[in-house]
């Protein structure tokens, strides 16, 4: 993570002509490098905040941590909690299924999803844009439904042999599982980011497990929110009056 004492070594190596200066009293104020100056600490203060946590795929989401249902609430190495309510949803212990080259693990013991009227919630502490959850034991017809109290959820990285998108991208539908169970983990990416959302199934085939994955990202500061200062140059003696716009 990018600290305060890196801000200050970048700024020591700035040349010296963008710094203040004070000569026989007489002052002289750079808005260049003011504005470069501030440009540089949003930028890596945007930069810190991506690395804070990686996004699971397909290639990295063993290394994750399962979060079982016992764990909740459960604050992740970005020190962004979640909280889950399961309504009507029971646990399962684990069993290991495969897609394609995937060995797909929930948590011991898992929620399990069997039924349309059953609901899982998640509540995060600060607006999210991707999260991670991981199915197993999921039979062809059964299909998972993903919802946010803010934007859309566009579902990616699962298993593309045995499942594929529904309902414009914000479901999954298992569809090559005949005659056997299979997993595959499931991203919810949303652009503008919610501190809720909520996982439900259609009720069909035996039900699954789901567990959460340990690498959902906060999102960062849209850039609609930063601060463009625009400064003049300015130069004054003492004793001298001047107007400066604001």
């Amino acid at each position: 993570m990018l600290n305060s004492l890196y801000f200050m070594r970048l700024i020591r190596i700035l040349p010296s002509n963008k710094r203040f200066f004070n000569k026989k009293k007489c002052s002289f104020f750079n808005e260049d490098f003011m504005i470069k100056r501030f440009t540089l600490l949003l930028t890596l203060l945007w930069v810190s905040f991506g690395l804070a946590q990686a996004q699971c795929n397909l290639n990295n989401y063993t290394t994750a941590t399962l979060i079982a249902p016992a764990m909740f609430p459960y604050t992740n190495a970005s020190s962004v909690t979640v909280n889950a309510v399961a309504a009507g949803v029971p646990t399962l212990q684990n069993f290991n299924y495969n897609c394609g080259p995937n060995t797909f693990t929930c948590s011991t013991p898992a929620w399990w999803l069997n039924s349309a009227a059953q609901s899982i919630t998640l509540t995060f502490s600060q607006p999210v844009c991707e999260f991670t959850v991981i199915v197993n034991g999921t039979n062809t017809t059964e299909e998972f439904y993903f919802a946010s109290n803010n934007g859309p959820c566009t579902l990616s990285n699962f298993c593309t042999n045995n499942f594929t998108l529904t309902g414009g991208g914000s479901s999954l539908l298992c569809t090559g599982a005949v005659g056997a169970a299979t997993g595959t983990i499931i991203t919810c990416s949303n652009p503008i980011g919610a501190t809720q959302y909520v996982l439900t199934h259609n009720g069909l085939g035996s039900g699954s497990r789901l567990t959460l994955l340990d690498c959902y990202i906060g999102c960062a500061p849209p850039p609609n929110n930063t601060i463009d200062c625009v400064m003049p140059n300015l130069v004054y003696c003492a004793g001298a009056t001047f107007n400066l716009p604001y």
